[in-house]
């Protein structure tokens, strides 16, 4: 009986709460609905403060969508013999009404500083000795000739490329030509890319420029001639064996791989510096002033007569000056960025949020005597937008606030005393217990964590992050709603992102939860990278709950390249864990998630 009375007490009290947080809400919801809402850029056509647009865009979609490793290339355009950049970004019917309005734009540092300047010797790969002439292979690399002439590369008088006139003949194999249909000028960047496959008797050249990406030039599919059985006389690069010939101008990033790429992979890279650990890439020259070989097969190489290295490259070109933003009043423009860092540039705009209409401006720093035509890359361009905090009458809200807490204090006391979730004990394995590391071994990795989801694994996962929480560390939790995470943590000092598959847009439900769209990857990647960045000056740990449901909701594909992207970006001092379930997917696709990590962990056998 006292029992029944107990609980018929605590029952009254949380309805009487619940009538009373009802008043507040309605109260709250009739004085302002909340807003939020994500734009990309929309148009560049706008000439808002009358001037010409100087410069140009390379692909202004790419800033429309994303992040997707997509660029739009800014090029300042020439003004006498000046080279300047004024180009303008409009977003119109935004809703002003809304109080909170940020910018956020995603850049990538071009990292091609240098190229070879070859117009007084050539360069020799290796010793001289480094055979290139495998069964089937591509050679590719970009010159810039200063005059059309002479050999660009080559290793045997059956194996090297050369200008007859304006066009380029392959002597691939004895007695077999292929000549290019291209009319190569002075004065221009091109990219070549030689193929070849003595097993399918096919022999392909690819050629691009500055301007156009490759296509397929000329093209033989009797090709009956054997290269893999030629022994090199001396691998010259702006020149061909022994330096026969050495064609004057520039070169850049000189490839060989062992295998023959198709169009679609060479379209794919040729305009992207590569690591030099991808798949079948044998030799890799950058030129970024050195010679040094970083693919596998390490041959650092050498000049001979007059090399130098020039700041003329014909791609992915490290600027000399920042990129600067700006904002227009409606009179005039106000700064923003005096320059964009590499990742999320994000900034408050809100007090400029008086008209239907953002305009924003790219600008050079520099804008006299500039000699040198500078590029920026810019992935995604977009604009948040949220409602503010309600405004409301505070007399009411202080009375209804004080009931609610007086009720809810000690009712809430009393049932966590009865119902909370007890620490580990030894029926509930610690961290340390179950994946053998201690918080203190994670800082700074980025960690796959594959757990059974039958094995009760939510309770060590609390474990760790109880302890990051004494340890007074920034945490930073990505989970569903309601979910065991969720239940624990959301009266504690941890920053809370519940992801929901039934809105489209962020929604904050107060100042340490918000509702982000799990099926938009945008917009999940655009908060966790601005939470995880680099740049950050404090240690942070992020749990991500789960990977699994992510792939199951948006698909593998879409989800693996929103993982590489965002590991890419994350700050050396976030550690990470991503929950994996593997055994809710295929072999494929478990191996594909594991190779983009490191370090992973999973139970250890008690």
């Amino acid at each position: 009986m006292i029992r029944f009375k107990t609980l018929l007490r605590t029952h009254l009290l949380w309805l009487t709460a619940i009538f009373c947080i009802q008043l507040l809400l309605v109260r709250l919801v009739a004085a302002q609905s909340p807003y939020s809402n994500t734009k990309f850029a929309e148009s560049n056509t706008s000439d808002v403060d009358f001037s010409p647009s100087v410069g140009t865009h390379s692909n202004f979609s790419a800033q429309q969508s994303g992040p997707d490793n997509v660029y739009d290339i800014i090029t300042e355009g020439l003004v006498g013999t000046n080279y300047e950049l004024d180009l303008e970004i409009q977003w119109t019917n935004v809703t002003y009404e809304a109080t909170n309005a940020e910018l956020a734009i995603l850049a990538e540092e071009g990292t091609n500083t240098h190229s070879l300047n070859a117009s007084g010797g050539y360069m020799i790969v290796g010793n001289g000795s480094p055979n290139w002439a495998s069964p089937s292979g591509t050679i590719s690399f970009w010159v810039y000739l200063d005059t059309v002439g002479n050999r660009p590369w080559g290793q045997h008088t059956d194996m090297e490329l050369r200008f007859y006139g304006g066009n380029l003949i392959l002597d691939w194999g004895a007695g077999t030509d292929l000549i290019s249909n291209t009319s190569f000028i002075a004065g221009k960047w091109y990219f070549i890319a030689v193929v070849w496959n003595e097993n399918t008797n096919e022999l392909w050249l690819y050629v691009g420029d500055q301007d156009s990406p490759p296509t397929l030039d000329a093209y033989s599919n009797s090709w009956y001639s054997f290269v893999s059985s030629l022994i090199v006389t001396e691998n010259n690069f702006m020149a061909s064996r022994g330096g026969l010939n050495p064609t004057l101008g520039r070169g850049d990033d000189l490839r060989y791989w062992g295998i023959d790429r198709n169009l679609t992979e060479l379209q794919k890279d040729y305009r992207t510096e590569l690591n030099g650990s991808e798949a079948n890439l044998i030799s890799y020259f950058k030129l970024n002033g050195n010679f040094e070989d970083v693919g596998p097969s390490s041959n650092n190489s050498t000049s001979v007569g007059t090399c130098t290295f020039s700041l003329n490259t014909p791609f992915d070109q490290a600027s000399t000056e920042e990129l600067k933003i700006d904002i227009w009043t409606g009179s005039s423009w106000q700064a923003l960025f005096t320059g964009l860092e590499t990742g999320w540039n994000n900034i408050s705009i809100s007090s400029y949020l008086n008209s239907s209409i953002i305009t924003i401006r790219l600008k050079g720093a520099i804008e006299t005597t500039d000699d040198f035509q500078d590029v920026w890359k810019i992935d995604t361009t977009l604009l948040y937008i949220w409602a503010h905090e309600p405004t409301f009458n505070w007399t009411n809200y202080i009375f209804f606030a004080f009931l609610a807490l007086g009720i809810l204090i000690p009712v809430t006391l009393v049932l966590k005393q009865r119902n909370k979730i007890k620490t580990p004990s030894s029926a509930s394995q610690t961290f340390v217990e179950k994946f053998g590391m201690n918080n203190q071994d994670l800082v700074g990795k980025k960690i796959l964590l594959e757990v059974d989801p039958t094995s009760g694994f939510y309770r060590t996962l609390i474990d760790f992050a109880s302890k990051s929480i004494s340890d007074n560390t920034s945490l930073h939790i990505f989970t569903r709603k309601n979910s065991l995470l969720h239940t624990k943590f959301s009266d504690e000092k941890v920053q809370l992102f519940l992801m929901s598959p039934k809105i489209s847009s962020l929604k904050h439900l107060d100042k340490k939860e918000v509702l982000v769209p799990m099926r938009d990857l945008s917009v999940l990647l655009y908060v966790i990278t601005k939470t995880t960045k680099k740049g950050i000056k404090k240690p942070r740990i992020m749990i991500f709950d789960n990977l699994s449901d992510t792939i199951l909701m948006c698909g593998f594909e879409k989800t693996y390249k929103f993982l590489r992207f965002l590991l890419e970006s994350m700050s050396p001092k976030v550690s990470a864990l991503f929950v994996f379930n593997p055994t809710a997917h295929g072999a494929a696709v478990s191996s594909s998630i594991r190779g983009l990590f490191q370090h992973r962990l999973a139970p250890t056998s008690t």
